[in-house]
C-alpha cells in the first residue's frame, strides 16, 4: 500500500511543487498543501524499494508554499525520527511516464512535461464515493498549468489563491466539481444530485505516444443513494498531451424538463469571458479557452460560487453550459 500510496503522490503533485490535488479530505483550513512529514516518513518506510528513492528525491525537491503557517514547517519530529542524510533518492522525473491511471480511485493524471511550467489534468472516473468530508466528484475534471490553477474544485476554494485564508469554501456536495449537475427531489445535502456508494464502471482506458484516454459510465453516483431518476451519464475525456483536451458527455433523463447543466468552476482571479460557444479564463500567465462543440446552440451562462448556502459572500466562478433547446438528451 505505500509503494502505491507513493507513486500516486508525485502524480498528484502539481507543476509548481508545492500545490497537491484538493480532492482530498480536508477539513482544515488549508487546502492542497502536504504535511512535509509524510514525505520523510515514506521514505523510511519504502527504504531499499524505488518508490522509496522517489519519497526521498520528492522531499529533497518540494518547493515552499506560499503559506508561512503550513504545516511543511512543523514537522521536527518527524525528521528526528525518520530523516537520515546519505538516504538513496531517485529523479522519478526521469523514469516515469507523463501519464498515469490510478487504478481502484480511478483517476487519470497527464501532463505535458515535468517542467515548472507544464500542464497539469485530472479526471475522476469513479463513481465510489466512501464519506467523510472529501470532494463528491464523480466525472471531475482539473486543469493547472504551472503555478495557475485554472479548471478547479470550487468545493475547497480557501483566501485569494485557493490554498489558505478567506473567503473559506468547504462544501463536498457535487454541485462544486466540474460534472453534471443534474436535479434531485432530496435535501439540498444532495445539491447536483450525486450521492455515496455509487460503483466504479470504466468502459475504457488507453494511452499512447501523444494521448491518453479514459471513459466512464457515472450514472449511479446520481441513482445509488438518492434515485434522481437519470438515465445515463457517459464522460469520456481525452488529453492530447499538449495541453489540448477533448471532452464527450452522454446525459439522458426521462423528461425534457428535467435540469441537466454542465458545470465548469473557475478561479476566482479568472472571471470567465463568454462569446459564442467559446469561453476564456486568464489566470497569471495562463488562459483557459474551452470551445464548446455540442449542443449546437448552447445556453452558456457565468455565475458566481458562494461561499455557503448561508453566506453569498463570492468565492469563484462557474459556468452553466446546456441546451438552449429541451430535450431528454444533452
Amino acid at each position: 500500500y505505500g509503494q502505491k500510496i507513493a507513486k500516486s503522490l508525485f502524480y498528484n503533485l502539481k507543476p509548481n511543487r508545492w500545490q497537491w490535488t484538493d480532492e482530498a479530505d480536508y477539513a482544515g483550513n488549508n487546502t492542497g498543501l502536504m504535511h512535509w512529514g509524510f514525505l520523510v516518513y515514506l521514505s523510511k518506510l519504502l527504504e531499499g524499494t524505488p518508490e522509496g528513492a522517489y519519497m526521498q528525491f520528492l522531499y529533497k525537491n518540494m518547493a515552499h508554499s506560499p503559506d508561512a503557517t503550513s504545516n511543511e514547517n512543523t514537522f521536527s519530529s518527524e525528521r528526528l525520527l525518520w530523516d537520515r542524510a546519505g538516504r538513496p533518492q531517485t529523479d522519478y522525473r526521469t523514469v516515469q511516464p507523463l501519464t498515469y491511471n490510478s487504478s481502484v480511485d480511478e483517476h487519470l493524471y497527464t501532463r505535458t512535461s515535468w517542467a515548472d511550467d507544464a500542464v497539469w489534468s485530472s479526471f475522476a472516473a469513479n463513481g465510489i464515493f466512501y464519506g467523510g468530508h472529501a470532494l463528491r466528484n464523480a466525472g471531475h475534471i482539473s486543469i493547472q498549468r504551472g503555478n495557475d490553477y485554472l479548471l478547479i474544485n470550487a468545493g475547497q476554494w480557501k483566501g485569494p489563491g485557493g490554498y489558505g485564508g478567506q473567503p473559506e469554501v468547504f462544501d463536498s456536495r457535487s454541485w462544486r466539481a466540474n460534472t453534471l449537475f443534474y436535479q434531485n427531489p432530496w435535501s439540498a445535502d444532495y445539491k447536483g444530485a450525486q450521492g455515496n456508494w455509487g460503483s466504479n464502471n470504466i468502459l475504457a482506458f488507453e494511452a499512447g505516444n501523444g494521448y491518453a484516454y479514459k471513459k466512464a459510465d457515472l450514472t449511479s453516483p446520481y441513482t445509488a443513494t438518492i434515485n434522481s431518476g437519470l438515465l445515463l451519464f457517459n464522460r469520456s475525456f481525452v488529453s492530447l498531451m499538449d495541453g489540448t483536451f477533448l471532452i464527450y458527455d452522454r446525459v439522458k433523463a426521462p423528461n425534457t424538463t428535467d435540469t441537466k447543466k454542465l458545470l465548469w468552476h473557475f478561479n476566482r482571479n479568472g472571471q470567465p469571458q463568454v462569446s459564442g460557444n467559446l469561453t476564456t479564463s486568464q489566470v497569471g500567465n495562463s488562459k483557459l479557452f474551452m470551445k464548446t462543440l455540442l449542443p449546437a446552440n448552447p445556453s452558456i451562462v457565468v455565475q458566481q460560487d458562494p461561499v455557503s448556502d448561508t453566506d453569498p459572500t463570492f468565492a469563484v466562478y462557474r459556468t452553466e453550459m446546456s441546451d438552449s433547446v429541451d430535450s431528454t438528451d444533452l
